[in-house]
């Protein structure tokens, strides 16, 4: 009887091993259909605010005409340096967590210089 239930639970692994790599390859062989996003598939809208606060811009960005991005801040420190900061929200613990977030820094980064380009030249 312990050799039926030991064979029938190495069938069991061996059934499991084989449908976890059968998913993995199907899952590689999905095409991505991932394309680098430049500048050119972005619209920015810059709308600077009449308070003296710390808050001296608002910004919004369309991505190939289908995200809108809402409510980026541009932010002047004390020392006039620009910084951008996007929305976030308060977890159930405390913390700020961005509402949304980029995965490639590298458009993330000229996108942010793209903003505050167009706000220097407002």
């Amino acid at each position: 009887m312990a050799y039926v239930v030991i064979v029938f639970f190495v069938l069991i692994i061996f059934v499991l091993s084989f449908l976890l790599w059968r998913c993995h390859r199907i899952v590689d062989a999905l095409p991505t259909g991932e394309k680098d996003l430049s500048l050119d598939d972005v619209e920015i809208a810059v709308m600077r605010t009449l308070d003296k606060g710390p808050i001296v811009a608002f910004a919004a960005v369309k991505i190939r005409g289908a995200v809108l991005l809402k409510d980026m801040r541009i932010l002047a420190d004390d020392n006039g340096d620009l910084r951008i900061e996007v929305p976030a929200r308060v977890t159930k613990k405390g913390h700020l967590m961005d509402v949304y977030q980029f995965i490639d820094s590298r458009f993330k980064q000229e996108l942010f210089d793209a903003i505050l380009d167009k706000y220097k030249h407002l």
